[in-house]
Order: structure tokens, then sequence, then C-alpha cells
């Protein structure tokens, strides 16, 4: 577990998530966002396949799920011996609201020291400032404890908001796709964007 001032940053449990996972695969609005494959309906089976595919990924870089950060005596700390870390009378202790994949380009190996993101919320935890406290810490568990040179990602050119919560973190647009995806009817131009570890020292020391 990891924690920012108000977030816990978790790995997934395949049984205690899969609803929640299932009911996100089928959303197309957080698809369309994370995914440049046309959204399409997805069976609980489907959700279970994708989440044994990230647990057997090549890069083993992490998936993260982001939850609120637990009171003090809820805590994971505050467990019992046998008490499950993460399901609490059949659902999940910890529900969580956002998703962090960290993936290599190709999936390649990790010796290349280049970080792909994905990040997503639901609706509900949107424009609280949740988006730049998650990047802020995972740009420093990249950078410090992964060892990364260079964490990229990819985000619509209309999204205006995401752009400047990027670059307010400290990533700089490298690039523009233009009509790289196909969304609600229309061609929508896509920037690549980038974040040097050189640019993340600087003013972390």
């Amino acid at each position: 577990m990891f924690y920012t001032d108000r977030l816990m940053i978790r790995s997934f449990d395949p049984d205690t998530d899969l609803n929640l996972m299932t009911q996100w695969l089928n959303d197309v609005e957080i698809m369309s966002a994370i995914s440049l494959h046309p959204p399409v309906a997805c069976s609980k089976a489907d959700a279970k396949k994708f989440m044994e595919k990230i647990v057997q990924k090549e890069s083993k870089l992490p998936f993260f799920l982001v939850c609120e950060k637990p009171t003090p005596g809820t805590d994971p700390a505050s467990l019992g011996k046998h008490e499950d870390l993460f399901s609490k009378d059949g659902t999940a202790r910890y529900p969580f609201f956002g998703i962090l994949n960290m993936g290599s380009p190709d999936e390649m190996h990790f010796a290349t020291r280049v970080v792909r993101w994905g990040i997503a919320f639901d609706r509900d935890h949107q424009d609280r400032g949740y988006g730049s406290e998650l990047l802020q810490w995972a740009a420093e568990y990249c950078f410090k404890t992964l060892g990364a040179h260079k964490v990229e990602l990819d985000v619509s050119a209309a999204n205006v908001r995401a752009l400047h919560v990027y670059e307010k973190v400290g990533f700089k647009k490298e690039g523009l796709r233009k009509k790289r995806f196909w969304i609600n009817g229309h061609w929508e131009d896509m920037v690549e964007m980038g974040f040097l570890e050189e640019d993340w020292f600087a003013t972390h020391q």
C-alpha cells in the first residue's frame, strides 16, 4: 500500500475487485478515456481475463487501484492477523475509484527505463484535485523507486483539463498525431507527452 494526503494506492484482488472492474470495462466514458479501441460490451468472464492478463504481463510494471485513504483504525496496519486485506463481508474493504496502469512501450522489457501511464477516475471523483495528487506521487515512485528514465502518456487534444493537469505536474508536449482515434462520431488528435527524470529531479532535490 502507498499513501498520499488523501489517497491509498493499492494492488488489485482478482476476486474482490472483479464486479467493480466489470462495471468500469462497460462504462463508455471511462473506456473512451483510457483506450484507443472502440468501447464494447464486456462480460464478467472478459473482465476476469483482463485482470489475469495484467497479472501475467511480461514487463511486471504495476497496475494500481486508487482508493480513499482509510481513517486511523480502519487502515491495513490496524487489521488483525487473520483478516482479509482486500475483502470485508464479501465486498471490497477499500473500494477503488481510480486506476493507474504503468506499462512500458509495446510491453518491452523495463531495461528501456521508459514507463507509459494510463490513468482514469470515475465521475464522482473527478474535479477534486485527485489527479494532480496521484500524478505527483506516481512521478516520484517511477523516478525514485523504479529508476525510470522517462514517463510517457497520450491524451486527446480535446481534453483540455487533462492536458493542464499533466503540464502542471511536469509533462511536456512532444508530438501531435492528427486524427489518431475515432470517438463519438468524429476524429480527434492525440497529444504525445513526456516527463524526463532530469526534469523531475531538478525540482525535487
